[in-house]
C-alpha cells in the first residue's frame, strides 16, 4: 500500500509537481507544521542546509529534514507567515518570506528566504537562509 505522504501527494495535484507548486505546498506544510504534507513534497533522498547569523548545518533524509523543520516552526511560541515573493524556473523555486511572531512579549520578525531544487516532482535539496 501507499504512504499517506504518497498518497496525500497524489490527491493534491496529480502528476509531477512543478517547482512553484512545491514552493507552495513548502510554505503550507511549514506554516501547519505537518508531516504528511511534508512527506507529500520532499524527495526520499531531500537534504535540508541551514544558515543563520549563529551558524550553519545540514540535515540528509527526508525524515531528518522534516524533523528539522517541525522544530524550527516549533520553536516559536505564535508565529504567522507573511508571504513576500516565490519565483520558479524548471527545476528550482525561490521564496521570500517573513516568521512574525512575539519573544518576552515583544514583536518579532525574521525574514527567510528559501530556495528549492526539485527533482521528479518533489523537493531534493532546500536551501534555508535567515537574514
Amino acid at each position: 500500500p501507499a504512504r499517506s505522504g504518497e498518497h496525500t501527494m497524489a490527491k493534491l495535484i496529480p502528476g509531477p509537481l512543478t517547482p512553484a507548486q512545491v514552493a507552495g505546498l513548502f510554505l503550507e506544510a511549514f506554516a501547519a507544521n505537518d508531516v504528511t504534507r511534508y512527506e507529500a513534497l520532499l524527495s526520499e533522498d531531500a537534504h535540508l542546509r541551514v544558515s543563520r547569523l549563529d551558524g550553519h548545518e545540514a540535515h540528509h533524509s527526508r525524515r531528518r529534514v522534516i524533523r528539522r523543520l517541525r522544530e524550527e516552526w516549533s520553536a516559536w511560541p505564535d508565529p504567522a507567515l507573511e508571504i513576500y515573493r516565490c519565483l520558479a524556473d524548471e527545476t528550482r523555486a525561490l521564496i521570500e518570506f517573513r516568521i512574525r511572531t512575539t519573544k518576552n512579549g515583544q514583536p518579532v520578525r525574521q525574514n527567510w528566504c528559501a530556495i528549492l531544487t526539485t527533482k521528479g516532482g518533489r523537493a531534493q535539496a532546500i536551501d534555508l537562509y535567515c537574514l
